[in-house]
């Protein structure tokens, strides 16, 4: 059916709060991604996890190297303040013309950092230099990784850049031979 497959596979055994409180739970997981040279860029993360989640005090870093955004993805709780870092030889501008939140941070130069904070779910991708920062109220994300829950069903999404200009419904589950598992083909 693919004319080229390439599978990553990753298992991970990690300890995440589930629920508020004390009570905590087991994840395992694995990701397959087919027809892809990499799997950097993929994103699974819960949402409607009971409990509230405090953003990180310390504030994540958006580089600017070479004309490419480092990290490509960035998973990041609401209320997160990213700093974008230019280290770049040239100026750069960072602005959002999304529905979800307009923005500019204007212009600036090398060795300059910009602070934005997110106050609510979106997607972020300027014109030229791509990025895609993925923001929930989930604190429960892990960057490589497919989670399977001893719990109720709960939604799982699947993030690839290849499938960006697809919005949110490119991220929906996909099912097969009736096991969950991230994959994406034609």
């Amino acid at each position: 059916m693919f004319k080229r497959l390439y599978c990553l596979i990753f298992s991970v055994l990690i300890a995440v709060p589930v629920f508020a409180g004390e009570n905590t739970g087991s994840i395992i997981g694995e990701v397959k991604v087919f027809r892809a040279r990499r799997s950097a860029d993929v994103v699974v993360y819960l949402t409607d996890v009971p409990g509230t989640f405090k953003p990180d005090q310390n504030h994540p870093t958006i580089d600017q190297k070479d004309l490419i955004f480092m990290p490509h993805v960035l998973p990041i709780v609401v209320g997160t303040t990213v700093d974008f870092a230019n280290n770049d030889n040239v100026k750069h501008n960072i602005y959002s013309s999304s529905k979800a939140k307009k923005f500019n941070l204007g212009t600036y130069g090398s060795d300059e950092v910009s602070g934005l904070r997110q106050e609510n779910e979106q997607l972020k991708q300027p014109e030229k230099m791509q990025i895609i920062r993925l923001v929930d109220e989930s604190s429960v994300s892990v960057r490589q990784t497919f989670f399977e829950l001893n719990i109720n069903r709960s939604t799982f999404y699947k993030w690839y850049h290849r499938y960006q200009e697809g919005g949110f419904d490119a991220l929906a589950d996909r099912y097969r031979l009736g096991k969950s598992s991230v994959w994406f083909g034609s």
